[in-house]
């Protein structure tokens, strides 16, 4: 991470600022007037864009998955599973909520597929939910993610998506 100063013209904070959001990962744009009043210092924390191309893509991450239904059924055993006497363990919890997360990955890239759009509109939003909800399990337990961690700052660029397409597709190698 590092820091960044620019010292323009105020019709060009916005158009500076856009760039350097486009080249690097940045953190809110702190401003103000130079000594003389006639010009904007802007101070932008930065960091380096990560290398998305190799990102585990859908299509790679979910190439051996189940079909849909039947990781529904699946998804929907381990639930009931953890909330009987004797069935909750800290990596059973975790497969489950990987497994969720991963299934409304799945809905949600399939633009209402068999269920209509109205349903792919709200699998949307409750896969990013699902996949933040994971990531922030994960950056509190004891396992070992993927190449990049739950609290990389990466991952919102992808909603926490792209971090449960890394573990999904990690789980499903180990199986």
């Amino acid at each position: 991470m590092f820091e960044i100063r620019v010292i323009c013209t105020e019709p060009d904070v916005l158009e500076i600022t856009k760039a350097l959001s486009a080249a690097f990962t940045t953190g809110t744009v702190r401003q103000q007037r130079t000594r003389d009043g006639q010009r904007m210092r802007l101070y932008i924390t930065a960091d380096h864009r990560p290398d998305t191309a190799s990102w585990t893509t859908p299509n790679k991450a979910y190439a051996d998955a189940p079909p849909v239904f039947e990781e529904m059924a699946s998804v929907l055993t381990l639930a009931m599973s953890l909330h009987r006497p004797g069935g909750y363990t800290p990596a059973a919890d975790r497969e489950y909520r990987l497994r969720k997360a991963a299934l409304l990955d799945r809905v949600a890239l399939s633009d209402g597929g068999p269920w209509g759009p109205e349903v792919a509109a709200d699998a949307e939003q409750t896969a990013v939910a699902a996949a933040v909800a994971f990531a922030q399990a994960d950056s509190l337990g004891d396992h070992k993610p993927g190449p990049t961690g739950p609290n990389s700052q990466c991952w919102a660029l992808t909603t926490h998506r792209g971090y449960v397409r890394q573990e999904y597709a990690r789980w499903l190698a180990d199986q």
